[in-house]
Parts: C-alpha cells; structure tokens; sequence
C-alpha cells in the first residue's frame, strides 16, 4: 500500500523549490509566470508530460517559479530553462526560447522514446481516468467519452469514475480536468465553474444532470454506449408506451428501406437519444395501428418520402412530420415542437426575429433540454385560454450555439433563466438559480420582478452615484480652499 500511494505522488507534476533526490530521469522547468517565453513553452512541456503518461514512460516533472524561489542558488540565469536529468545528473538542459521539437530531440538524444509517442495522440487509458490537458480539445475525441470538469471540487464522483472507468476498460474511455484546466476551455465545451459531467460521443454532447451515485454514472454510461435508432415491433410498441407521461413523445420512423431509413435519421436519434425515444419500424401491425403505410421499391415515380415516413406517438394518437425529407433544417424544429409546443426553440433561421422582435422574451439557456418541460409547463398555464401572451417563451441550446454564452452571457452558470428585452437589447436575471426551487414560481416571480423593474440587468448597469459623492467633495474642498486661499491674500493685502 505504502508502495503504490509512492508510486502515485511520485508520478504527479511537482511545483517546489527544492530538487527531489529521485532515481530515474526528471525534467526541471524553471520559469517566471510574467515570462512571455515561458507561457509559449508551457504547453509543449505540458503536452510531452502527458503523452508520456498515456504510454506508460516514466519521466517525473518538476516545475520551479524563479519569481519566489532563489534560482540564481542552482546557476540559473536565464528563464525559461529546462534542465534533463538521471539520477540527479544533468544530461542536457535548454535555455531560452525553444520549439516543441527541440525538447523531443533532448529527451530522445537520452531515453530512446520513439517519434511515434510525440506524434500519434494518445488521449485515453483504458480501465483509467485520464488527467485531460487544453491540447486535448483541439481534435476530435474518438469513441464514447464521459469527462469530470472541475474535478477538485468533487472528489467522491472522481472516485465512482475511477471504479467505472475499470468495469468500461474497452468501451468507454474516462477523462477529468480540474478547475484550473477547466477555465482555459470553458468555452470551448460550455462549462461553468461548478462540478459537471459531459459525455462526448461522434458528435453527441449530453450533460448529466442526475444525482452523482455510482448506479446513475452507471445508466449515464450504459445509456452512451446503447445503439440508436433501435428496431420496434408491436410488442415493445405496448411495452414502451404503457409508461409515457401525458404530453411525451414517441418518435417512430416507418421504413421500407432500411438504408434510406438510416440515411435520414440514424445521425438525428443519435444526437436525441438522451432526450427522448426515437425507433425505427418495418412491422405490418404497426403500419396498420399508426395507418401509415410507406411504399415498397419497385413501384413507379417514388421518391424517398414514399419510403421513409417520420411520425410521432403522442397522447395516444400518431401525428405524421408534415415536411419532406429533403427539408432536413425543419425537421429538428418540429421534433423540438412535438414535444414542447408551447415553447420557441431558438435556431439560425428565427433567431434575428427572435432578439430583434416586439416581444420580451423569458429564455432558458441551457443544454440537452435541461429543464425545457418545465418551461414548456410553465408556458402552457401561461397561454392557456389567452389568444394573446406579452411574453415569448423560448429555449436555446448553448451547444447549437457555442459562442452565445462566452459574447453575451460570459459569467452567468448554465443553465440560466434570463428575460430579453428587444428594444433596449437588454438581458435581465436574477441573482439566485432556480434548479433547487420551484420552477413556476422562479419564472413567475421574474416576469412580476421584470414588469416592476426589480430585475439585474447584464451586463450590470454601472453606477455613478460614488462618483458624484467623490466630486462634490472635491467641489466643496476646492471651494473651502479657495476661500481660505482668498481670505489670506486679502489679509495679505
């Protein structure tokens, strides 16, 4: 025990100003903070120390900040300096500026690492939770990821991932940033600064909002790696409709042609398969129970609206996607309104009349539909028996709109209810969240504290009332000193 828990210190970037009498090779980082040299070099250090720490090579980090330890003790003149030894003797060292290649070459001309580590980016460890770094964000992730941000600030889940991460070695690959590496690519993924949970798979990004126990990581998972797109027949028909809540949807693509069928809508269940349900169906009793009847191919002048059919189950009745297949940019739109009618979901073609309407807008900004069915409550009580509401009701998905947040909202936590005003071009807000209080009463209070003025606005109007204070003083000095000035002179006189 005493052995491993060595094993994991030793293995960790250290940041002192003392020299640790280790065995092996160590690479020494001295540096300043305000050094512009040593900014740009940071990340070339940082990203061999991972790289070899996903190829399983031993070569301990040390890091020494010359601006609080005494450098000049250790003959060090210049910064940055990055010193390569073995068994506390240096073998090479570089000063200065230098390139990315130039620290490779050091370590190879030493420990014979082959070119491919440095070149062929290793991300995952599989059965381990890897020490993620900004540089891993600037490709794609390949395969199932589920990623802990902030994860200093929540120890107990970086457990549970390290107990997961082992049971999913070949399936899922497990990552974590702490806060300090989370700030630098916030707005990269759209995270804040509280513990979160991402799940990143071909494109798919899924935020778990459940409690954190080991069996919800477990589902969250589970539900990651399931196929999309699943087959139904009759039976799981009964089965999986026999517990829909009043006003949930169903989505159910009637096929003749099974490579069409995934053509269209294999990529859309995928992006909606922690949203919502979403199958395909060839059975005949379907057909007949829905009355939809999708051509066979052979028959003349059919296109592929013939073929491939997108429907909706809801309130026990199936309603049939009124757009053809070839209008692909208002299908997710009418999904979105299929299952919340109430609400307006932002999108490129409505959001110029949306933030440049008539209407006030109460808008949640959120992620994967976080919180959407309580709007869409919400709204629904709010227009019911009205031909008319002041207020628009809307939804916006910050990864439809990843800049959204870091140009307009850049340090309110997501998901936010905010109200905009088109015509002061305004957001308003409140100070404390709605996610551990009543949802209606949270959003009716905003509109009562909109219409009466009790909202902040954002960004925060600035008051000058100090700066009033602060120059009548100076006034009033001026003017008492002035007229002892003249009192003197007159005296003077």
């Amino acid at each position: 025990m005493i052995l491993i828990l060595f094993q994991l210190i030793a293995s960790e970037i250290l940041d002192t100003c003392t020299i640790p009498d280790t065995e092996g090779f160590i690479l020494t980082k001295y540096y300043k903070p305000e050094c512009p040299h040593c900014i740009k070099i940071e990340g070339y250090i940082d990203e061999i120390d991972s790289l070899l720490e996903r190829n399983g090579i031993d070569l301990k980090m040390h890091y020494v900040d010359c601006s609080t330890c005494n450098c000049e003790e250790k003959n060090i003149k210049l910064v940055p300096t990055v010193i390569l030894s073995q068994n506390n003797v240096e073998k090479e060292k570089i000063v200065g500026k230098a390139n990315y290649n130039a620290y490779i070459n050091m370590i190879n001309n030493h420990m014979n690492i082959p070119n491919t580590v440095f070149y062929r980016h290793k991300k995952n460890i599989p059965g381990k939770v890897v020490k993620l770094k900004e540089f891993d964000f600037d490709d794609a992730f390949e395969g199932p990821w589920i990623i802990l941000f902030n994860s200093d600030k929540d120890k107990s889940t970086r457990k549970i991932f390290e107990k997961i991460a082992a049971e999913y070695k070949d399936v899922i690959s497990f990552g974590e940033l702490n806060t300090k590496r989370t700030k630098k690519i916030r707005n990269k993924v759209n995270v804040q600064d509280e513990s979160s949970i991402l799940a990143l798979f071909r494109g798919l990004v899924a935020e778990m909002t459940e409690e954190r126990t080991y069996e919800k990581i477990k589902e969250f998972s589970e539900k990651l790696i399931e196929p999309s797109f699943k087959l139904m027949d009759m039976k799981l028909f009964k089965e999986e409709t026999r517990f829909l809540k009043r006003g949930e949807p169903l989505f159910l693509v009637f096929y003749s042609d099974l490579g069409l069928a995934n053509l269209y809508f294999k990529r859309i269940a995928h992006e909606y398969k922690f949203r919502t349900k979403f199958y395909k169906t060839n059975d005949p009793l379907l057909f007949e129970r829905a009355s939809i009847f999708p051509k066979k191919a052979g028959i003349e002048n059919m296109n592929d609206n013939d073929k491939v059919i997108l429907s909706v189950y809801k309130n026990g009745i199936f309603h049939q996607c009124p757009f053809g297949l070839e209008e692909n940019n208002k299908i997710p739109e009418w999904i979105f309104n299929s299952h919340f009618p109430n609400l307006t979901r932002i999108t490129n073609e409505n959001f110029s009349s949306v933030f440049h309407g008539l209407k006030p807008v109460l808008l949640l900004v959120t992620r994967n539909d976080q919180f959407v069915d309580k709007l869409e409550s919400f709204s629904t009580n709010k227009y019911y028996g009205l031909p008319f509401y002041e207020f628009l009701f809307a939804a916006l998905d910050v990864d439809s709109f990843p800049k959204f947040t870091e140009y307009f909202l850049p340090t309110l936590s997501i998901p936010i209810l905010v109200i905009y005003n088109p015509q002061t071009q305004k957001f308003y807000f409140k100070l404390s969240k709605f996610d551990k209080v009543d949802f209606n009463e949270y959003a009716n209070r905003m509109l009562v504290d909109y219409e009466s003025n009790k909202l902040y606005e954002y960004p925060k109007g600035k008051s000058y009332t100090i700066y009033f204070v602060i120059l009548a003083i100076v006034v009033v000095s001026l003017f008492i000193i002035s007229g002892i000035f003249v009192s003197k002179l007159q005296k003077y006189d």
